[in-house]
């Protein structure tokens, strides 16, 4: 896939859309800053900003989580997980 553009709303924070060669949707993706109770405003921000420019969740997403680092012991402000979403054709 291949990245289509970098889009950015000032609700839903930085967002990335994806779409594959032949110009079908493929993937959106947001970046969590934080501690992993809060995750889930990442997965609210995708699915809220799929809702609000006309893409559909296929049902399949992942995170992909950087290697642990100590200082985010004292300041978990800086874990970083990466959220995707597939989305439908």
């Amino acid at each position: 896939m291949f990245l289509k553009s970098g889009m950015r709303d000032s609700r839903l924070g930085s967002l990335r859309y994806f779409t594959s060669s032949w110009g079908k949707p493929g993937a959106a993706t947001t970046v969590h800053f934080g501690p992993s109770p809060r995750l889930f405003e990442a997965h609210d921000r995708i699915r809220q900003w799929c809702a609000g420019h006309g893409h559909r969740p296929a049902g399949i997403s992942w995170e992909i989580y950087g290697h642990w680092d100590e200082s985010w012991n004292a300041n978990p402000s800086k874990i970083r997980t990466d959220v995707f979403y597939l989305l439908q054709d």
